[in-house]
């Protein structure tokens, strides 16, 4: 098996020796049949950036991402919920929370979809003055379901992430381990 960096430039020269190859049977091409030879040779060329981007496109860990936007989501609503409906005081479940939604963040779907509760419980604990969500990720045998990261969030707003995964600590509505803010 190639190391990441030898396998990021087998890509690299993999994707320039189909352009480089297209280009030239573009000319050819061009030459024998005009201009729907040179049609036909962007549109592949055009075919072979594209998948050129996709191939050579960082890989994001979607379980993780996903856990952010959801806690990112969560804080969002707490502090709607907060200002219109709660008269100064957070929800205490994300059921709660869920209803007080309005219809038009309602239909973009729900706080937790079921792909992220596949690869993380998302917890809410708030007694009403404050409020803590954590994201921990759950054993998946699928690797592209499983993240490896836990996560917490408090009123501050800012995400806490523990790279080890343990549930994130919390007391009285605050993360606790707060040494490596998300940035």
């Amino acid at each position: 098996m190639a190391y990441p960096q030898q396998a990021e430039q087998l890509r690299i020269m993999i994707l320039l020796a189909a352009i480089a190859a297209i280009v030239a049977l573009g000319t050819a091409a061009s030459l024998r049949y005009g201009v729907w030879g040179r049609r036909i040779s962007a549109g592949l060329l055009v075919c072979v950036v594209a998948l050129g981007t996709h191939l050579m496109a960082p890989k994001i860990n979607s379980p993780e991402a996903g856990a952010i936007t959801c806690l990112r989501a969560i804080n969002a609503a707490q502090l709607l919920y907060q200002t219109s409906l709660g008269h100064g005081r957070y929800a205490e479940t994300l059921d709660q929370l869920e209803k007080s939604r309005p219809p038009s963040e309602a239909m973009r779907g729900p706080l937790v979809d079921l792909r992220l509760r596949r690869s993380y419980r998302i917890e809410l604990v708030s007694n009403g003055d404050h409020y803590t969500v954590t994201a921990t990720p759950l054993p998946n045998p699928r690797k592209a379901l499983r993240g490896t990261r836990s996560f917490c969030v408090a009123e501050s707003a800012t995400i806490f992430q523990d790279p080890s995964g343990r549930p994130p600590a919390v007391e009285r509505g605050r993360c606790l381990d707060t040494s490596t803010p998300i940035q």
